[in-house]
């Protein structure tokens, strides 16, 4: 009988820690999905940073073959890039924004900004629609101070836009 108690104590104790997980900061981003649903999210410096249409209004446009994506924050920041002509189909694109480049990343705070004169950034397409105007992708990229003793990393970035065409 005191084996089948402490079999259920156990269970008990394995059914609470479950429902006491924490929610970590991937765990708040949208899903990545990839039918317009209007989503972009990511990861600065391991901090959720999700477009929400209010605080955070953000917007996405194809076009061209340039992709760029802005999110204004009027708490955080504002987070921003651009690719310019290099985007045609869904694949991996590892994208260099050494000077002179029309590629940017940036972040900018309300007292300064960061962004780099060297390195990559790189962007997933998982799909490019031109029929029902939808891009979805994934992002990830790593920005400097003018002086490079201090970054910015966006990890984990992924974004479900319609764009008008």
């Amino acid at each position: 009988m005191s084996h089948i108690k402490l079999l259920l104590l156990l269970a008990s104790l394995s059914c609470l820690s479950l429902h006491c997980k924490k929610e970590s900061e991937l765990d708040k981003l949208p899903p990545a999905t990839t039918t317009g649903k209007q989503t972009l999210g990511c990861l600065i410096n391991g901090k959720a940073f999700i477009g929400d249409g209010w605080s955070k209004m953000y917007y996405g446009i194809y076009h061209d073959a340039m992709v760029e994506i802005e999110v204004k924050d009027i708490v955080d920041g504002d987070l921003y890039f651009r690719t310019e002509g290099i985007i045609t189909k869904p694949g991996d694109y590892v994208i260099p924004y050494n000077q002179p480049s029309k590629h940017i990343f940036a972040y900018q705070w309300h007292y300064g900004s960061d962004n780099t004169p060297n390195g990559f950034g790189f962007l997933r397409i998982t799909r490019l629609d031109s029929v029902q105007h939808y891009i979805a992708g994934q992002f990830d990229f790593t920005i400097f101070n003018s002086s490079g003793t201090a970054s910015v990393h966006v990890s984990n970035g992924r974004f479900d836009l319609r764009y008008a065409p």
